[in-house]
């Protein structure tokens, strides 16, 4: 979808002037491509993007090693136990996943590489726990679950997955920028309709009160005015003239602050093999650290690169 941004990850601390420049084309068309119209939108935007290219590659660059999903290392990953309620449930997902057999079919072999996502679950319930010797009942549990799983950018290098992670995160914060400019033109594009309607409506009265013998007349709305109504409604920066300035600033500000946006964070979590989690490590009790993808509409996943068996 972003192809030029493989080439922007490619392991060089400054990407090249002509990859920017690409990666501000395409932020531009999957955004508004009436900001071209705007002077300098180029020079604008491209501190903003090259900041975005450099957090995105700290960020996957500094995912945790990928993880093997083995059926047969079930018993002994605990992070595997933790995702997965069984090693059928395992193979259920690798065999089934239509990701992994879109890239079967087209390549006529298995990725080794691909980034697992899913949705963490907790719930409370009540159990039996054991305090000393004495076996509690109707304890309040708290037990965690993973679903959902899905596979994303299967490929048969580590590289080639983390290229492929960048680039999805980058059309990520696009989107995140295209439904902010999206809300802005809905509610110019409103006001502008009720700001019309009242011009009409007051024009029509104005009319039934000069009476049938008075020449013709019905106003009509006067766009002009109405652009006036708008503009005085809006922020400073999004004036009805100065609308593509405002829909380019949306997408300066997104791509420059993208740690505001999309963020991976590290969470530790304590859960034994069933599923309950708990305070400190002690016996079946293991600590497993998670990478959670968010964003700043308030969804996480947790992801994990992995490694597929053949």
């Amino acid at each position: 979808m972003l192809s030029f941004i493989q080439s922007m990850f490619n392991g060089h601390s400054d990407p090249e002037k002509e990859q920017i420049a690409a990666a501000i084309e395409q932020a531009v068309e999957n955004t508004d491509p009436w900001i071209r119209a705007v002077s300098g939108y180029k020079k604008k935007l491209w501190p903003a993007v090259e900041r975005a290219i450099a957090y995105l590659d700290e960020q996957v660059e500094g995912m945790a090693p990928p993880l093997s999903l083995d059926p047969s290392r079930y018993g002994d990953d605990p992070r595997l136990r933790a995702f997965f309620i069984s090693s059928n449930a395992l193979r259920k997902v690798l065999n089934s996943d239509p990701c992994l057999s879109e890239y079967r079919q087209k390549q006529g072999k298995p990725p080794a590489y691909a980034l697992l996502s899913m949705i963490k679950q907790e719930k409370t319930v009540f159990g039996a726990e054991i305090s000393g010797s004495v076996i509690l009942h109707d304890v309040a549990q708290i037990t965690v679950s993973f679903e959902n799983h899905h596979l994303f950018a299967p490929f048969d290098s580590d590289k080639a997955t983390r290229d492929k992670i960048k680039e999805l995160a980058f059309a990520r914060l696009l989107h995140l920028a295209l439904m902010r400019i999206t809300l802005l033109k809905a509610e110019c594009a409103g006001k502008e309709r009720r700001n019309a309607l009242l011009q009409a409506q007051s024009g029509l009265q104005q009319h039934l009160r000069r009476g049938i013998d008075d020449p013709p007349h019905i106003a009509v709305p006067v766009p002009e005015m109405a652009r006036a109504q708008v503009c005085r409604s809006l922020p400073k920066n999004a004036r009805e003239d100065r609308l593509l300035d405002a829909y380019l600033e949306i997408l300066r500000e997104v791509l420059s602050q993208p740690e505001k946006h999309l963020w991976i964070q590290r969470e530790a979590l304590i859960v034994d093999r069933m599923g309950i989690k708990r305070r400190e490590v002690r016996g079946d009790a293991l600590e497993i650290y998670l990478d959670l993808l968010c964003n700043s509409e308030g969804h996480s996943h947790v992801i994990s690169l992995v490694t597929l068996p053949r």
